[in-house]
């Protein structure tokens, strides 16, 4: 890069094709023991999807990266860029600061970076149709919907299922919207 004998797009094709077999092995490597250690269901379309959409995560920021470098002249430049990247992706993604406790200045980027739509896809393909119950936190969101009161239930759990603990949690994450994440992700994937 820095002798210029390639032009920036040829380079940046030649690094993303030699990353599609990393990449691809990678997130197996990964999958495949966290899928089981983490006891989700045992489906082999569940365990497709976490796949897929590990995969498009593992791509989305390599491939993000790759663009910082290929932008800017330096790395350490690229390095602090990609940070910003990665940190508003993670903050807006709805893991951290609630969906609807975003400020509303800062709604486009829970729309913008794609964090939201990995968290949904794999969300929801894993547990919107899981009914294992399980006990809510006192004083938490899904506790209050599932009208528990601390004082009436001091002795007794306050218990729901994951996917309505999902759908509490996740209001606007639905299973109908996983192959536009996966569209969304592949367009960004293609776009850096």
């Amino acid at each position: 890069k820095a002798a210029n004998m390639y032009k920036s797009a040829a380079l940046l094709r030649a690094y993303s094709l030699a990353e599609f077999p990393f990449l691809i092995l990678s997130s197996l490597v990964f999958v495949i023991p966290f899928y089981f250690i983490m006891g989700f269901a045992v489906d082999a379309e569940k365990f497709f999807l976490f796949y897929v959409f590990t995969f498009l995560g593992f791509t989305v920021y390599t491939f993000a990266g790759q663009m910082f470098v290929s932008l800017v002249r330096d790395a350490e430049t690229a390095q602090a860029i990609g940070g910003l990247f990665v940190t508003f992706s993670v903050l807006f993604s709805g893991l951290l600061i609630r969906p609807d406790e975003i400020p509303v200045f800062w709604q486009w980027a829970y729309w913008v970076f794609p964090g939201h739509y990995l968290l949904e896809a794999l969300f929801t393909t894993q547990f919107s149709d899981e009914a294992t119950v399980i006990e809510a936190s006192n004083g938490s969101v899904f506790y209050n919907s599932l009208g528990c009161n601390s004082a009436e239930n001091s002795s007794s759990t306050c218990e729901g299922t994951i996917a309505f603990w999902l759908e509490v949690n996740y209001p606007d994450f639905s299973r109908d919207n996983v192959y536009y994440c996966g569209i969304y992700l592949a367009f960004f994937i293609i776009t850096t």
